[in-house]
């Protein structure tokens, strides 16, 4: 019998510091304040019989709670990955997956295709042999892409790409709360207005393979958050919509004279972890992690 349970797909901790917006990285600026264990109480303690983070091209946030010791927690992360034609960069949350998956999964997501028949090739993988850990993936925020382009609007989102999405993926993301309500309404319009006919003329139209018996039926995931994520990418109406002691723990926390010290530890830990995967992406990656970190910790000095 299928396991049902409750989880929210898409959350992230203090390991989204290094973002997709000019404006927050020049600033050090990090998606989300949210520490793991903090996120994983509120979690529990509002229904979620299974957690997980999912944190931009990271592990590091859902690995803090592996490492307690928590065996109703799994991997995720939300991968920013490319196609390959233009340099447009969408986002595929990756869920369910062991560490060395997140590393092969990390390596291939400077080109969509790529990555995704890796993931595609797992899936298989599992369903021929014996029970596997059960890889899923879906498409964030399909109609927005929140890359920066530093060559102006070449490589943008088009709808182009979100024809080529749509045969990727079979799962996508039609609510965010941090898109807006026409938007979110647009994507969901998008999906149920799928049919035979129109796959079928993408397909031909692109010469991508249309995946399953059904492919113009689409899954959806419905994402809130902007329950528990309070960084720099909320929206002026989502904080408010925030309960009154929230934003007071969020004020207090950055308030406090131990923070910059907090910090620099995230700082020394994400040093340690880049010199050991010194000559791969993962080490690249942690190293940028680090920097933002420090320039956070930095700004925050008296």
């Amino acid at each position: 019998m299928p396991y049902r349970g409750k989880v929210d797909f898409h959350l992230h901790s203090y390991a989204s510091n290094v973002t997709d917006y000019y404006a927050a990285n020049a600033f050090a600026i990090p998606e989300s304040y949210s520490e793991p264990l903090a996120l994983y109480r509120t979690l529990k303690a509002r229904g979620m019989t299974i957690v997980t983070i999912t944190d931009h091209n990271s592990i590091d946030g859902v690995k803090e709670l592996l490492d307690r010791g928590y065996s109703d927690v799994f991997i995720s992360a939300e991968m920013t990955t490319t196609f390959p034609e233009d340099g447009c960069n969408i986002h595929v949350t990756v869920a369910n997956m062991t560490e060395a998956q997140f590393s092969e999964i990390h390596r291939l997501r400077k080109n969509v295709y790529e990555m995704i028949a890796y993931v595609d090739r797992e899936i298989e993988n599992e369903l021929r042999g014996p029970r596997g850990n059960r890889l899923a993936y879906f498409m964030t925020h399909p109609l927005m892409s929140t890359q920066n382009r530093p060559y102006g609007r070449e490589g943008a989102l088009s709808i182009e790409h979100i024809e080529r999405a749509l045969l990727l993926c079979n799962c996508l993301e039609a609510q965010n709360g941090a898109r807006t309500k026409a938007l979110n309404q647009l994507t969901l319009a998008l999906l149920r207005s799928l049919d035979r006919t129109t796959i079928e003329r993408l397909a031909n139209k692109h010469g991508i393979e249309p995946k399953g018996e059904t492919p113009w039926l689409k899954a959806f995931v419905a994402d809130l958050h902007r329950v528990l994520a309070r960084g720099a990418h909320a929206h002026r109406q989502r904080r408010r919509r925030l309960h009154p002691a929230a934003r007071d723990s969020t004020r207090r926390r950055s308030r406090r004279p131990d923070y910059p010290r907090a910090l620099g530890a995230q700082v020394a830990l994400r040093r340690q972890q880049a010199q050991g995967d010194a000559g791969g992406e993962a080490g690249v990656d942690r190293r940028r992690r680090a920097d933002a970190l420090e320039s956070r910790v930095r700004l925050r000095q008296p």
